[in-house]
């Protein structure tokens, strides 16, 4: 039986992050838990979990990880594939008063829910729910790249809600391979949600291995489980150009931003991605292309003016005057009149001017859930 007490300890040790709203309390792993790898049965189940008044009304899913992580058990065996889609994770409960809320997984009111509430009233969900006040029904709501201010990585023409699993309180599951059914179950329009069926290959890990190496950037993989009667085990595995897709989108920081301009990735990244996404990450390289015009220009123009105006001249005239007259550029037209301004140079320059670091090598950042 779950304790709120050892969540609470776990959320004041910055391994879940907490979220209280009147008598409810979310639980949610941190990145210091990812990144350091600080799993234990409690930060397992800290995936959106929910108490009130101590008492679990909400038990998602546990954390599951993709099969290239050391959390993966040795010699795991899965008999069943399903599509893992690209959306945001909606938990649909009852509280102990066997009212219906939504919630995500690190949260109770944001503009995902919002979106997955008029999907459960425009297709009656509540209805087919409301017999069943002890389950947790975790969908992934996937919806078109524009619908939300943080874009989805794939495209989709329509909002769903796709069901993924049914977990009670006490933490038993259904099997996950019924899900496709249940899906068809719920729904009466076969575009509410997606088919999350995969025909069974032999050697099943290890095939799905191969074929995300080809998979394509519009599909990001599949999760791989066993039902054990109780628990459904599950890994995830995905397609390596989605992950690099991921990375792109999710994991450009400004600085990164900058050091892929340096190293003159910009229309080699914004050429991967879609609609919104490319245009978005394109506003954030304009933004060096600009800077890096303007220097030249302020740079080259200056120097031919002052030339023109003195034939001769002393490097101390010439400091001094750049000094003067170029209050933010004035070394760089002391070093393209006396060592000569490079184009690696001046990029250098502007990323220190943007971001107050100098350029590092570029890599394709890590994200959460993405191979190093």
């Amino acid at each position: 039986m779950l304790n709120i007490e050892d969540f609470r300890k776990a959320a004041e040790d910055g391994l879940l992050k907490r979220q209280v709203r009147g008598s409810f309390e979310l639980f949610n792993y941190t990145n210091e838990t990812t990144f350091a790898r600080k799993w234990t049965d409690t930060t397992l189940e800290g995936r959106g979990i929910v108490f009130q008044d101590g008492q679990v009304v909400c038990r998602p899913m546990r954390k599951f990880f993709n099969s290239h992580e050391p959390d993966v058990c040795e010699g795991f065996a899965p008999s069943l594939a399903l599509v893992k889609l690209d959306g945001t994770l909606i938990n649909a409960w009852f509280d102990l008063q066997g009212e219906l809320h939504v919630s995500t997984r690190g949260s109770l009111d944001n503009e995902y829910i919002d979106g997955a509430w008029k999907l459960i009233k425009k297709y009656n969900l509540e209805v087919m729910l409301t017999p069943h006040k002890d389950v947790t029904w975790s969908f992934e709501y996937t919806y078109p790249q524009d619908r939300f201010s943080l874009p989805s990585v794939i495209p989709h023409n329509t909002e769903r809600l796709t069901l993924l699993n049914m977990r009670t309180r006490d933490g038993g599951e259904l099997d996950a391979g019924l899900m496709p059914e249940c899906n068809i179950a719920l729904y009466d329009n076969s575009e509410a949600f997606y088919d999350l069926f995969v025909p069974i290959e032999e050697n099943l890990l290890e095939r799905m291995q191969e074929l995300a190496k080809i998979l394509p950037y519009t599909d990001e993989g599949w999760v791989l489980s066993y039902f054990d009667g109780k628990l459904n085990h599950r890994v995830k595995v995905k397609g390596t150009q989605y992950v690099a897709m991921h990375r792109v989108i999710h994991g450009m920081t400004p600085r990164a931003v900058g050091d892929a301009w340096c190293a003159g990735m910009s229309e080699e990244l914004c050429d991967m991605l879609y609609e919104p996404h490319a245009s978005l990450l394109r506003e954030k390289f304009d933004v060096y292309d600009e800077a890096y015009q303007v220097a030249r220009k302020e740079v080259v123009g200056w120097i031919d003016g002052f030339v023109k105006v003195n034939e001769e001249f002393t490097r101390k005239e010439f400091v001094l005057q750049a000094q003067e007259d170029l209050s933010e550029y004035w070394q760089l037209a002391i070093r393209q009149q006396y060592t000569g301004l490079t184009h690696d140079d001046l990029s250098e320059w502007v990323m220190k001017k943007m971001t107050g670091k100098p350029p590092r090598k570029w890599e394709l950042p890590t994200t959460d859930d993405t191979p190093d």
